[in-house]
């Protein structure tokens, strides 16, 4: 249980520090007014958090046809695996709301890669000490496709 809280931190800490550039980004940089797929119809639903940069950062590029898919099922993006937009549409009760919808597929992947974190911890551990494995944690966590 130590290791999972110790696990747990190290996650939390990521992702308050993954704000730091947005917060930056988003206080330097001018916010645009439209980006690739904003004409999306999933979007069109969302006019509330369509204006706010500090949500809209983690729904781009391929987020956008994840977030069709649970929504709308497939149409033309048969190009993605389906566990991530089933697991969106089922835990949004069926699309009940874009909202709900479009927060589910904000948190999901983020349980999912703190679980992975667990799995890799624990499958690192039956060959290398306490210390190799956080360090190997914290190397996936700062750099994940290397």
């Amino acid at each position: 249980m130590r290791q999972i809280r110790k696990i747990f931190n190290i996650f939390l800490l990521w992702r308050t520090l993954l704000f730091i550039p947005v917060v930056i980004g988003v206080y330097f940089l001018p916010v645009g007014n439209s980006y690739p797929f904003s004409e999306n119809s999933f979007y069109t639903h969302l006019p509330q958090f369509y204006n706010n940069p500090y949500f809209l950062i983690w729904s781009n590029f391929d987020g956008v046809h994840y977030f069709n898919i649970a929504a709308d099922g497939y149409t033309t993006e048969a190009r993605f695996f389906p566990l991530l937009p089933i697991l969106i549409f089922l835990l949004s009760l069926g699309n009940i709301s874009p909202e709900l919808t479009f927060i589910n597929a904000l948190i999901i992947p983020s349980i999912i890669f703190f679980f992975a974190l667990v799995f890799f911890y624990k499958l690192l551990r039956i060959d290398y000490s306490e210390e190799k494995s956080y360090e190997a944690l914290k190397y996936l966590i700062v750099f994940p496709t290397a």
